[in-house]
């Protein structure tokens, strides 16, 4: 068994000082410290690797106590740093705490600003292709994700994190536990275990509630879908009718605001811009298709009359009805 105190490896710049401050700060100059060996840090220095573009560590297995816990690391690189294509038997997840990087995973494109988070499925194949213009700093751990909310009784049924991928564009209450784990990797003290442990379970339960909300946030919108389903159909039968909202949301089963706020986030529209769009639409049809005169298909879509039809008409589509049945 290897100690519960193990950082594989620990790799800097030559002249780390200088360059990392000047890249992020005095923020980090505790972490430095290892380049200087001051008592808790002496076995960091074993099996120092020098890379000319970035520096940090990783820790592979860090706590006996919390075996679902696989990796943690964290990096400070420049522009032209890149991670190679590679793949782990269980959940990684990249917190990118500054800067911006691009990720490939399995083809597909995903990128990363300050702040977000992107967790990745096992044995699924990623890399890090690009890394933007600036320096970057960034936090990531792998975690058994099925062994350990099955020891937190959360269940992983229909969650998000089945996907090869996802991505958490505000992951802001990600940071400090992320942040709390880095620095655990690097103290030896009688708290030490029971930190990373109830570390690694704040970020599971986090991802549980992430997870959660997605599937709300996917299960309004299905709602939401089938609303602008109804809404169409209600159109539809009383095209020649002047709208009542309040009657088309009760025959929905919904209220009258929120039939306001679907259709705005969903079309853009208002319920009577957007009735007024298919009495439109219905309108270009019957002239392609019926040789009713004007006066007819104004008064069964409901217009006064053929003029007010052939004004409104114009409006929307910049021709008169007439020249619009000519050109057709």
């Amino acid at each position: 068994m290897g100690s519960p105190y193990c950082i594989k490896e620990t790799y800097f710049f030559e002249s780390i000082h200088t360059k990392i401050d000047v890249l992020f700060g005095k923020i980090e100059r505790a972490w430095h410290g290892i380049t200087r060996t001051p008592k808790p840090y002496r076995i960091l220095v074993k099996g120092i690797k020098l890379q000319g573009n970035h520096a940090g560590y990783a820790a592979w297995e860090p706590e006996r106590s919390v075996p679902e816990l696989q990796h943690v690391g964290e990096e400070w690189a420049f522009p032209d740093y890149k991670v190679p294509d590679h793949t782990h038997r269980h959940h990684e997840f990249h917190l990118q705490l500054s800067g911006q990087t691009e990720w490939s995973v399995k083809g597909e494109t995903c990128a990363l600003g300050s702040r977000s988070l992107i967790g990745v499925g096992p044995d699924t194949r990623h890399s890090m292709k690009a890394s933007g213009r600036h320096a970057h700093h960034f936090i990531y751990c792998s975690i058994d994700i099925p062994a350990l909310f099955k020891k937190l009784d959360i269940s992983l049924s229909g969650s998000p994190l089945a996907k090869k991928y996802f991505k958490i564009e505000d992951a802001e209450p990600f940071v400090e536990p992320f942040q709390i784990l880095s620095r655990e990797m690097r103290r030896k003290d009688k708290h030490r275990a029971i930190l990373i442990k109830n570390t690694t379970e704040s970020i599971a339960y986090l991802l549980d509630r992430h997870c959660s909300q997605e599937k709300s946030r996917e299960k309004e919108l299905c709602l939401d879908d089938l609303v602008v389903t109804k809404a169409k159909e209600y159109c539809e039968c009383y095209l020649a009718e002047k709208l009542c909202v309040e009657t088309m949301a009760k025959s929905i089963g919904i209220s009258k605001s929120h039939l306001f706020y679907v259709l705005k986030e969903k079309l853009g529209v208002s319920p009577f811009a957007y009735h007024a769009e298919m009495r439109m639409e219905r309108a270009k049809e019957m002239l392609k298709t019926d040789y009713l005169p004007l006066t007819a298909i104004a008064l069964e879509l409901g217009f006064g009359s053929s003029q007010h039809f052939s004004t409104a008409f114009k409006k929307r589509y910049g021709v008169s009805p007439s020249l619009a049945r000519k050109n057709t």
